[in-house]
């Protein structure tokens, strides 16, 4: 994971807003929740809601899925797992991440 992704996922969720519409995410789990309903639990506005599920889904921290006229969202977890790997060993996760890079480049 490139350290440029690594602050944009971490600058998405410095604010109160994102990261109470995050953590609501990660309780309702892999299926997900409405636009609608995540606007009635947290009492935000539809325009503010727009806003910073925009900037969690540009950070990747979360995807969407539309069923109908419904759009749903939810956690990427295979994210949250490399900022967890990189918080725990930041040197490792890089390296990781480059040795990665470095053999598609070969190939």
């Amino acid at each position: 994971m490139k350290i440029s992704n690594i602050v944009k996922s971490f600058i998405a969720l410095g604010h109160d807003t994102r990261l109470t519409i995050y953590n609501l995410l990660i309780t309702k789990g892999e299926r997900g929740i409405p636009a609608g309903e995540v606007a009635a639990e947290l009492d935000i506005p539809g325009a503010t809601l727009s806003f910073h599920l925009t900037s969690l889904t540009e950070a990747k921290l979360i995807g969407s899925r539309r069923e109908g006229r419904t759009i749903y969202y939810y956690v990427k977890y295979k994210r949250v797992k490399k900022l967890i790997k990189y918080l725990k060993d930041p040197v490792a996760a890089i390296t990781a991440e480059s040795d990665t890079i470095d053999e598609t480049k070969t190939e």
